[in-house]
């Protein structure tokens, strides 16, 4: 069993058991059946409308991948490689072969293969990086499947709270405590389970699997590397020092060698994507509905207040003795004759002088201080070291900073280069000494790209702006003040007839708010 995934299961039936033995009066309160169904029923039956059967059944196997203990990383791939070079480079050809039906790795032998094929290199570069992508296309499939149960299911506790709230209306005029309390507790339960069927189960079964499709991924251009270092009969021990940079795959080291295993320009779109970002504003409907609940639960204890306000004024009422109008003293104590016709001088009323109006203090409004210019955020900035690369703008509400394409990103790619890390280096310092917005805004020019992982400019503007965006973001920069937006070519600077228009609007620009 994977041992990380033993301490978290350990860890949660820990925590559970806790907080149900020293929280709760009576922990078999926790348990309600309805509740659970409406749960667990009510999102696998939405799983299973979003997605087809074979895909919904894998679930359970899923489920054992990421509890089985997998092989991560070897070195045993490494050995087999570089012994496989060193034969192809004696050009024993019969060795090579009789290794190579020994070794396990599909993708090394499919890769050594290929290189006894004597195939060219571009078309062995071009059918292992299309495993690659299909491998992570495939794999990240697997895992928004959990991503998908995840909303799901806090959803349908929604739905049982409402369910709950609904019949605790229709029963409160009844004054039953007991069954007030029941459709409440059924309405917390339902929201109680979604929350731990999201959290517990398919959200961290959703990371581990796309965890695990990046270390596969790492490992597999560590692979594709060193075949096609074997391909260009390059030293072996050279290629065991690339392939083997000494450290676990879940380091930055190991990262950034499987990024640097993919060194040509058709590999850099499809093998090194970037994984799939969750999407921030997907469960921005949870501060929504916890608010409808803090309200109808509020709500909810007023009511509860007020009928047991009215039933004890009820009590107090019954038990309240009221003076008869008319006893036997009142009829038989009159007063003499005429007394009924005695007037009563009333005293004359006592007139106190007014007292003297208090002085009215009057309010001195300052003038409000002048608001900041453009040119007040310019004056604020240090351009000093920014360089030719980088055209600073500047209008009535905005300072923007442009950077042309082709120094950040190579041709048809969202990956920056080694030139355009450089530039935004440069800018780190600018934009970190003023507090206010950046939006990085990606262009392109009006030709078509269409791969497999542009399937036009709206792709790929937006992917080059979340590349700046998350590079500012690992250097420093605070993420609430990052946006990033893909504008394609719909705001060129210049006309794309010509070929020096079309590199003028091929760009980026970060542009700071004021």
């Amino acid at each position: 069993m994977n041992p990380s995934t033993l301490i978290g299961m350990l860890a949660s039936v820990l925590l559970l058991t806790v907080l149900l033995m020293f929280s709760a009066q009576q922990p078999g309160l926790f348990i309600d059946l309805p509740a659970l169904g409406i749960v667990v029923v009510g999102t696998f039956a939405a799983t299973f409308i979003s997605y087809p059967l074979r895909e919904v059944l894998r679930i359970f196997s899923l489920i054992k991948t990421v509890v089985r203990h997998e092989r991560e990383y070897t070195q045993e791939d490494i050995d087999e490689l570089v012994s496989l070079s060193r034969l192809w480079i004696d050009g024993d050809l019969r060795a090579v072969e009789d290794v190579l039906d020994r070794v396990k790795n599909p993708f090394l032998r499919s890769g050594v293969q290929l290189v006894i094929d004597k195939t060219p290199l571009d078309d062995i570069l071009d059918l292992l990086q299309w495993r690659i992508a299909r491998l992570r296309a495939k794999e990240h499939a697997e895992a928004q499947l959990f991503r998908v149960m995840a909303s799901y299911a806090p959803a349908f506790g929604m739905l049982g709270t409402l369910v709950g709230l609904v019949n605790l209306m229709f029963v409160l005029g009844d004054g039953d405590m007991v069954t007030i309390g029941r459709q409440m507790a059924v309405g917390l339960m339902t929201t109680l389970y979604g929350v731990l069927l999201a959290n517990l189960l398919c959200k961290p079964v959703a990371v581990k699997l796309e965890r695990r499709t990046e270390q596969r991924v790492v490992v597999m251009n560590m692979v594709l590397q060193g075949v096609a270092m074997m391909a260009n009969k390059r030293s072996p021990g050279l290629m065991r020092r690339t392939v083997a940079p000494g450290a676990r795959p879940d380091c930055a080291e190991v990262e950034n060698t499987g990024m640097r295993a993919v060194t040509r320009n058709q590999a850099a779109a499809i093998a090194s994507g970037t994984p799939p970002v969750e999407d921030p504003g997907g469960e921005t409907w949870m501060m929504t509905y916890l608010d409808m609940m803090t309200l109808l639960l509020v709500v909810t204890m007023a009511m509860l207040a007020l009928a047991g306000k009215s039933h004890e004024l009820a009590r107090h009422s019954a038990k309240f003795n009221v003076a008869p109008v008319f006893s036997a003293k009142s009829l038989t104590s009159l007063d003499p004759p005429g007394a009924l016709l005695r007037v009563h001088q009333a005293p004359a009323p006592v007139v106190e002088p007014e007292p003297e109006p208090e002085p009215v203090a009057v309010a001195v409004v300052e003038p409000e201080p002048p608001k900041p210019t453009t040119q007040d955020l310019l004056n604020e900035l240090p351009l000093d070291k920014l360089g030719n690369d980088i055209e600073v703008v500047t209008n009535d509400s905005s300072v923007s900073f442009r950077i042309s394409s082709e120094i950040l990103f190579p041709s048809g790619q969202s990956d920056l280069s080694l030139g355009g890390l450089a530039v935004l280096r440069k800018l780190i310092p600018v934009l970190d000494s003023v507090p206010h917005k950046i939006i990085v805004a990606g262009h392109t020019d009006p030709q078509d790209i269409r791969n497999s992982r542009f399937p036009s400019n709206w792709e790929l503007s937006g992917a080059r702006a979340g590349s700046v965006v998350r590079y500012l973001q690992s250097n420093g920069i605070q993420p609430n003040r990052l946006a990033a937006i893909g504008y394609a070519d719909t705001r060129p600077l210049a006309d794309n007839a010509l070929a020096e228009g079309r590199a003028r609007n091929r760009r980026v620009e970060l542009i700071l708010e004021r």
